[in-house]
């Protein structure tokens, strides 16, 4: 017995430190990515698919059967039978699959989604649940395959299962169907699984975090107590027509940042009253100032992620998914819960302000993701303070949000300086103030550091936020944001003059040149080829715009075929505006390119957008005195190293 102890206790440690292992710590940034840029982006279905939240309406005229299809996250894993109850109680029950047809459309248009999946790393993929399970009193039942029964009653005929299944296999009375991906990837195959694994005792398996619900009737949003209003706490209480600002902790116990005034815990004082104090100084009554609390999801139960990584090392195939989707699969539920609260209680032309520390990123983006899909036609602010970003979460953070930034502190903390592709992102590591020496103070310094800026006069933080500025205009001007930690130098400046300098337009639509700017009307879609040949590298690319008509257009813009960026007619502002610095994802070398416009319409309605101040140029990075020292102490100690290694050769 002490030697089977003592070999599982060596299993455990084994294998969180190989968990750990995989990740590498970055001590310092000795330079900045040069900027990121506002992308106003809205979505738009290329499936013939219509969007109602998350719902999805596999059409009859598409060859559909007219129901609706979403794919729901439960916040963490679930049962089948919890499930089940849930899609009722949503207002349509769990998904049957009942053709090809069927199946091929909701896994293309549905399911397919890394978000819905636990990735095992090696072995089989799990996926949402469905509406299928295995009928031990029917006349027909045998195991693995008799007996199975959709929940709605419909003939059983058409299956999906994957190769070798059903098998009633590792754990007994797997009387449930999942989607699941034998092959190491996602796919339109089902497994049969028990209803809740956690009654066996044969290891630590997952259970699949989300489920498919389909619809007959695409059912209204939900409508919480407005009396309650749970899980949103709100110093002052909700005004149905209000704006408002929502504050999301992170992991754990990081709730405290937003809602103490714990003098010990570094200066640490209560965001949500010093805000709401501020916009009430400020006359701004219409904002409503919340918290949400989701710590109960948000802890992870450390002893069994780290048994459950100890006896993957056995057996590699055991659906044990990594803490980081665990995490990802918990946020995103709670993301869509925060994202129908909101829904619920506020007009869909309400600005929004999400904050959110470490792990919330992840449910600030969901949430942001789920109000974009209903054609939310307020503003979504986004502020990520040093936000958790593993296994490549930085890449889609903030690409719903109207503007979105990033306040991040460079520490030991893994996965959390990461710079945000959609983001404005802001190194606040030196700013002066309480930051603390430890690891975990350190993390939760950006949260202090922005709750230090309200009420000050400073470039960025919260004065720089909607709310606290006077007008919409101002909040999206790029103008009021500075680049603090460096120093940028433009050169190599070139203009385009759109009327000069066209090679080639669309067969449709309507271009007009006469007056000196080019107008693309839609009529099907409109583009526009125009010459830019360069005389050195270029790697910016901005111009002015303005749609003239209140349609719902979607102007993209191409350097070569890079898509540089999107712009969403219903989100623009009245009058022109300008493009801001949109990056190439290489840097250009001088010579000819072409430079197009296109103009879609999403609507019956026309469309025209006029183009004009189009210009590219070279932005570069001047390092600050502190960059130049950390790179000459580099350059010094590299050849001090080839010195010694000389002389140990001679």
């Amino acid at each position: 017995m002490l030697r089977l102890t003592s070999c599982l206790a060596v299993l455990v440690v084994l294998g969180t430190a190989l968990f750990w292992l995989q990740y590498s710590f970055m001590w310092s940034k000795v330079m900045k990515r040069l900027a990121s840029f506002v992308v106003i982006l809205a979505a738009f279905l290329a499936t013939g698919g219509r969007c109602f939240g998350a719902a999805t309406q596999w059409e009859q005229p598409a060859g559909g059967n007219g129901h609706w299809y979403e794919v729901r996250l439960a916040g963490g894993e679930i049962t089948w039978s919890d499930a089940r109850s849930a899609a009722v109680a949503a207002g349509g029950h769990l998904a049957t699959i009942t053709s090809q047809a069927e199946s091929d459309w909701v896994f293309q248009n549905v399911v397919d989604d890394p978000s819905y999946w636990w990735d095992t790393t090696r072995g089989p993929f799990y996926g949402p649940w469905l509406g299928a399970y295995q009928d031990t009193n029917a006349p027909d039942y045998s195991e693995p395959a008799g007996g199975w029964r959709w929940v709605t009653g419909e003939p059983w005929g058409h299956t999906d299962w994957d190769h070798s299944e059903p098998n009633n296999g590792i754990v007994p009375n797997e009387d449930a169907v999942h989607y699941h991906g034998g092959g190491g990837g996602r796919a339109a195959t089902w497994n049969d699984f028990p209803d809740d694994v956690q009654n066996f005792s044969a290891g630590p398996y997952a259970k699949p975090f989300a489920y498919v619900v389909e619809y007959n009737e695409l059912p209204g949003p939900p409508q919480p107590d407005p009396g309650t209003f749970c899980p949103l706490f709100c110093p002052l209480p909700p005004d149905e027509t209000n704006n408002v600002v929502v504050m999301v902790h992170g992991w754990k116990d990081s709730r405290a940042l937003f809602t103490t005034d714990d003098e010990n815990d570094l200066g640490n004082t209560n965001m949500a009253v010093n805000i709401q104090n501020e916009l009430i100084a400020k006359g701004k009554t219409d904002w409503d100032v919340c918290t949400y609390d989701w710590h109960e999801d948000a802890a992870l139960n450390g002893i069994e992620l780290a048994a459950c990584m100890a006896i993957k090392l056995i057996n590699h195939r055991l659906p044990c998914p990594p803490p980081s989707q665990r995490c990802k699969a918990a946020a995103q539920g709670k993301g869509q819960d925060l994202a129908n609260h909101i829904m619920a209680q506020y007009e869909t032309d309400a600005d929004v302000h999400l904050i959110a520390h470490s792990l919330g990123g992840r449910v600030i983006d969901e949430a942001s993701r789920v109000l974009e899909q209903v054609g939310w036609n307020g503003n979504v602010h986004l502020t990520f303070l040093d936000a958790y970003t593993p296994d490549g979460w930085e890449d889609s953070f903030g690409e719903n949000a109207t503007w979105a930034e990033h306040y991040y502190d460079v520490d030991l903390a893994v996965n959390t300086q990461d710079d945000l592709t959609f983001a404005y992102d802001v190194d606040i590591t030196e700013r002066p103030g309480p930051r603390g020496s430890s690891t975990s103070e350190k993390h939760k310094w950006p949260v202090r550091w922005y709750d230090s800026t309200i009420g000050e006069e400073e470039d960025d933080g919260f004065p720089t936020s909607m709310e606290s500025l006077d007008s919409t205009e101002e909040w999206l001007s790029p103008s009021k944001y500075q680049y603090s930690a460096d120093s940028l130098a433009i050169s190599n400046m070139q203009y385009v003059n759109p009327v000069d300098q066209i090679l080639n337009t669309s067969p449709t639509g309507t271009i007009d040149s006469s007056s000196g700017q080019v107008t693309l009307g839609t009529g099907s879609p409109v583009w526009i080829n125009l010459e830019l040949t360069t005389d050195d590298v270029t790697n910016f690319l901005e111009f002015d715009f303005e749609f003239t008509e209140d349609a719902d257009g979607l102007l993209s813009v191409y350097l070569d075929d890079e898509l540089l960026g999107l712009f969403y007619e219903r989100f623009a502002l009245d009058g022109q505006q300008n493009s801001g610095k949109l990056f190439f994802e290489d840097d250009f070398e001088a010579g000819f390119h072409v430079l197009a416009f296109r103009v879609d319409p999403l609507t019956d309605s026309t469309s025209f957008v006029t183009l004009s101040g189009i210009e590219a140029g070279y932005l570069t990075v001047v390092p600050e005195p502190s960059t130049l020292i950390l790179l000459a102490m580099g350059a010094v100690g590299l050849l001090a190293y080839g010195w010694r290694r000389r002389r140990q050769a001679a």
